[in-house]
């Protein structure tokens, strides 16, 4: 017994527990090895509660073997162990199953991070203008899950400005009240009651979208990472939304009466700036404010579009839902990358198919027409941005890239976690149109050649043949 030492006296009460209900049947608590398994004593007959046994007892103490430098000699195997007790062996493979889901998921998450490294150092300090149509706003457990990743990329170091969309809750509010929406192309015939229920609309989003990103981690979940007690007032995302769009009205236009509905004359980019600076997230919607103090309902796409080029944003994020995904991948003819001028080659084919069906129908009027569409006008002050017949979001991310703006991501909002999968992954997983160099080539120059030389050099050792390198002074 020189060796009991290393193994544990069991406590007495728990053997009395058992000891009352099993009789003299009950083992002797005499010693327990620390890593023996719990042993779960069944319901017993008779009585109101389970009894928990958990120490595994050892009956005879002569059992242990004399060299405890073995101490695996003196228990079973896992898997004996298990059939001894009468206890399923599916359950202990279902724990090294879980076992195994557990540690692939973390090494995916460890992969995820490490991969996603390079991009959270070049976002940094970056202004993204992420659009958010009312359609999408309209599914809460999906706004949840986009607005999540969005206070995760805010905390990456990312300047974030949101538009809040509120189409798609204006047109419901409109037939809740039996009324009809009028659209002539992209913009809304906006009368006082459809301007009653826009404000109300966009003022709805706004509110919502905001309380979500006041959302704070757990308290103990903070805790546990040892975060100091004057931070935990500080995780949730700060945001701002006021007066800065200004607008004026349309008017009327080919005879049609626009009634309150606006344009966008500029976006007061340096009182943003100045919010963005506070590491504030700033919160646009879809209404404008004119110099006669009226408020104006003007288009989500319009006031992203100008706001990213006068902020001079590094890139345009835009959430689609699932008819407009289909729509732009339908257009876009499944392309993940278009440059500037292939979209809008892209653009003047959708025009040319647009004219011949409108010819066809026999319908040339005015208003069904793409009125002063020119792919190499730079003015996007004018509300030309929209070609009709056109997916809107492919206009915007063309009017945005001549407007200065490097990159407009068009993703689909259905998909978890998309903004992080399209922002911090190599190849993303939406639609990309781009106005600056993505994976291009340029031509071989003189300080190239003996890196060439030693790109080919396997190709000489093992397909026999020998690569001859001529030096030709080719001048200045």
């Amino acid at each position: 017994m020189a060796h009991v030492s290393c193994f544990q006296v069991l406590p007495w009460k728990p053997w009395l527990s058992c000891r009352r209900k099993l009789g003299s049947a009950a083992p002797l608590p005499v010693l327990k090895h620390p890593s023996a398994p719990f042993r779960f004593a069944p319901k017993l007959p008779g009585h109101g509660v389970r009894t928990y046994a958990r120490h595994r007892f050892a009956t005879v103490a002569s059992q242990l073997p004399e060299d405890l430098n073995d101490v695996s000699q003196a228990f079973t195997p896992m898997e004996k162990y298990y059939s001894q007790e009468g206890i399923p062996a599916s359950l202990l493979a279902g724990k090294r199953k879980s076992k195994s889901a557990l540690q692939k998921s973390q090494t995916r998450f460890v992969e995820f991070f490490r991969r996603a490294s390079p991009y959270v150092e070049s976002h940094r300090g970056g202004i993204f203008v992420i659009i958010i149509p009312g359609d999408v706003l309209d599914n809460d457990i999906r706004l949840t899950s986009i607005l999540k990743d969005i206070a995760l990329i805010h905390q990456l170091g990312v300047h974030l400005v949101l538009v809040i969309g509120s189409t798609h809750q204006i047109d419901i509010r409109l037939q809740e009240q039996g009324l009809q929406s009028k659209f002539m192309g992209e913009y809304r015939v906006t009368d006082p009651l459809a301007m009653q229920i826009a404000m109300e609309s966009a003022g709805k989003n706004t509110v919502n979208v905001q309380a979500q990103l006041s959302k704070a981690p757990p308290v103990v979940q903070l805790r546990r990472q040892g975060m100091p007690e004057r931070l935990h007032q500080n995780v949730s995302v700060r945001t701002t939304f006021g007066n800065f769009v200004a607008a004026k009205r349309r008017g009327v236009v080919d005879g049609i009466d626009f009634g309150e509905t606006g344009e966008v004359r500029y976006v007061d980019a340096q009182a943003i700036q100045d919010q963005l600076n506070l590491n504030n997230v700033v919160v646009l919607s879809n209404l404008g404010y004119s110099a006669a103090g009226e408020v104006l309902n003007c288009h989500t796409f319009e006031v992203a579009t100008m706001a990213a080029i006068q902020l001079k944003a590094d890139k345009v994020v835009c959430m689609m839902g699932e008819e407009s995904t289909r729509n732009v991948t339908l257009m876009a003819g499944g392309q993940q990358a278009l440059s500037l001028i292939s979209a809008e080659r892209l653009v003047e084919g959708i025009i040319q198919d647009y004219q011949l069906l409108k010819e066809q129908q026999g319908d040339l009027s005015s208003q069904s027409l793409p009125r002063s569409y020119s792919p190499t006008s730079s003015d996007s002050s004018k509300a030309t941005w929209y070609i009709d017949g056109c997916p809107v979001e492919l206009c915007a991310a063309i009017a945005a890239c001549r407007g200065g703006v490097k990159r407009v991501h068009l993703v689909d909002s259905t998909v978890e976690g998309v903004l992080l999968l399209e922002l911090y992954t190599r190849d993303g997983i939406g639609m990309m149109v781009f106005s600056d160099d993505y994976e291009v080539s340029r031509p071989a120059c003189l300080a190239d050649l003996d890196s060439l030389a030693r790109l080919l050099a396997p190709l000489e050792v093992f397909c026999s043949f020998t690569i001859e390198t001529e030096y030709v002074d080719v001048g200045n």
